[in-house]
């Protein structure tokens, strides 16, 4: 997005799904966004939460500090980010991944090696052919309304 060349005042919609906390520059992003929204029109971005009990507890050793996160927000910093810039939120919530038991502790044995031996005895079918949908806070969801 931020080489992106939008239409201005064209867009209804813009999505921003686990991208946001990736770019170098995130309000140049919002506010491209803003100039390629009609009137009217809403963005909503769903990125990691670094306010969540699960971020303060595990600090940096959150699965989701890692490199190609170069800002972390929480729904504050981010809604203020738009707001700044010209939206109104309309909705903030949390959202939980549906992923195997194996891939969770994939994630976390990054930062808990202690967790590969977990996953090791934990070799039984049921645990790659059933996923689970956990929502622990880690993400959220903001969307708002570009204001005219």
């Amino acid at each position: 997005i931020e080489n992106t060349k939008l239409l201005s005042n064209y867009y209804d919609a813009i999505t921003m799904w686990d991208v946001i906390e990736h770019l170098s520059n995130p309000k140049a992003a919002i506010k491209l966004s803003y100039n390629a929204l009609k009137p009217k029109g809403v963005i909503a971005i769903g990125t990691p939460q670094v306010e969540s009990f699960m971020f303060k507890l595990l600090g940096g050793n959150h699965p989701y500090f890692i490199r190609m996160h170069t800002v972390l927000f929480s729904p504050q910093t981010l809604g203020s980010l738009l707001e700044k810039n010209g939206f109104k939120i309309l909705e903030t919530y949390t959202y939980g991944r549906t992923y195997s038991f194996d891939y969770f502790l994939r994630r976390l044995e990054t930062k808990f090696k202690i967790l590969k031996y977990l996953r090791k005895i934990t070799k039984h079918k049921f645990f790659f052919e059933h996923p689970i949908t956990l929502n622990i806070g880690d993400e959220f969801t903001i969307v708002a309304e570009k204001i005219s």
